[in-house]
């Protein structure tokens, strides 16, 4: 439920716009961890130019803020390996009801280490989601705004995300989602997710693309997201 990725021919830029509904959408969504509860949301990216890996921890210890303590590590051919440390900051303002909508708010930043870079903050943002609810939550539509400030290229974008979870059954949903900024073309994205053990243990697989771009932004994902019940 948190950080944006968003991957052009040769580059990765980060930000949060996401849960991510949940893993595997990148636009996030108007809910969190339950309370004293955690969650590990992990998945791999395939891209034509290289694969990255990222862990992204979060838990919820206070009962209304969500907080995720992350990162990646990504290799690119031609290119020395590059990670990124993310944190953020997530609370309800709204909580979703069925047949109604929510809404929350996100703060973070990350960060960037290479062999010729020291650690330092690249990124901060702030993100808007909210979430509707139709057909007794069996169709979840979200949709985000936000700021993301790029301290290294020095300019500010404007974000956005669109997203939809259409359930199936109980255990298998379909996703598809377009997001972006102000500064380039949008990004489109879906897959499927399924609860291999329901509101525990769930699997996912997605295919993106950078519309624009070419064959050099698609990219394909797999995923998995575990949940914890209330424990802190």
């Amino acid at each position: 439920m948190l950080f944006y990725c968003v991957v052009g021919s040769i580059a990765l830029v980060t930000r949060v716009d996401m849960a991510r509904g949940a893993r595997p959408l990148i636009t996030d969504d108007a809910r969190i961890v339950d309370p004293q509860a955690c969650q590990l949301e992990s998945y791999i990216r395939e891209l034509p130019t290289g694969s990255e890996f990222w862990a992204l921890p979060a838990c919820n210890p206070w009962g209304n803020l969500e907080i995720t303590v992350g990162g990646n590590w990504i290799r690119m051919q031609n290119s020395p390996d590059t990670s990124h440390l993310i944190v953020q900051g997530k609370s309800i303002l709204k909580g979703v009801e069925t047949n109604g909508w929510g809404v929350g708010v996100a703060i973070g930043a990350s960060d960037i280490v290479s062999p010729q870079s020291a650690r330092e903050v690249s990124e901060v943002y702030l993100n808007v989601p909210v979430t509707f609810s139709f057909r007794d939550d069996t169709i979840l539509v979200h949709v985000n705004g936000g700021v993301d400030r790029d301290r290294l290229a020095m300019e500010t974008k404007v974000t956005w995300g669109l997203a939809t979870e259409v359930g199936i059954t109980d255990r298998f949903a379909i996703v598809a989602e377009t997001f972006g900024d102000n500064h380039e073309n949008p990004f489109v994205h879906g897959g499927i997710r399924v609860w291999v053990i329901p509101q525990r243990w769930q699997v996912d697989t997605t295919v993106g693309a950078h519309l624009g771009a070419g064959h050099a932004g698609t990219w394909v994902s797999v995923g998995i997201r575990l949940l914890t019940p209330p424990f802190l």
